[in-house]
């Protein structure tokens, strides 16, 4: 009669191997490098960060503003600088991927469990705070103002010419009372490509 094959114990001393170990990060870590590539391009597309790209004089493309002005102008970003790229630089610097730790290796071991996990580190909401702040406008975070709300919509004037000589921007000023009666429309932006570089590397 044929022995029945412990798979679970097999599958088990086959992962205490370093080289199969190493052959299993190089896959994940392949992975882990399109999804991340994939997450850079998502951003850059993005309608929103291609309007601010665009600088002072863009069309509202991304539709946030019913199409008056843009989003350079009336977030108030200086004239002549990349927010766009300021964001996507400190993203590079966020993204990780780890092989498991020592304690993670020896817990596997111990409880024989048949799978390899890594620690992976991306971008967050959160995180970027920091690198975008206009504490001159509302306070908090224009990435996360794009998705939640900005206020003063209702004040923001547009000239699409050089006259506005006090603005930081250039373009676009904070009026003394309201001009109209629209607010700002929020959309989806970094939220969105998180979630899908996640389902990704799962």
């Amino acid at each position: 009669m044929a022995g029945k094959a412990n798979f679970a114990s097999i599958n088990a001393k086959i992962l205490k191997s370093k080289r199969v170990q190493d052959l299993v990060f190089s896959m994940a870590n392949t992975k882990f490098e399109e999804a991340k590539k994939q997450f850079m391009q998502e951003f850059n597309d993005h309608p929103v960060s291609v309007e601010i790209q665009g600088g002072a004089y863009a069309s509202n493309s991304s539709g946030t503003l019913g199409g008056y002005g843009n989003l350079f102008s009336f977030l108030g970003f200086e004239a002549g600088s990349n927010p766009i790229g300021e964001i996507s630089e400190a993203m590079n610097t966020m993204f990780s991927m780890e092989p498991p730790s020592a304690l993670r290796n020896f817990l596997r071991s111990v409880f024989n469990l048949p799978r390899l996990s890594f620690v992976v580190r991306h971008p967050t909401i959160s995180k970027l705070k920091k690198h975008s702040k206009l504490p001159w406008a509302f306070g908090g975070s224009w990435l996360s103002g794009i998705e939640s709300g900005i206020p003063n919509f209702a004040q923001y004037l547009y000239e699409d010419n050089s006259r506005l000589k006090t603005s930081r921007s250039k373009s676009g000023v904070e009026a003394e009372w309201s001009i109209r009666g629209a607010s700002f429309q929020p959309t989806p932006y970094l939220t969105p490509i998180i979630e899908r570089f996640i389902a990704r590397i799962q």
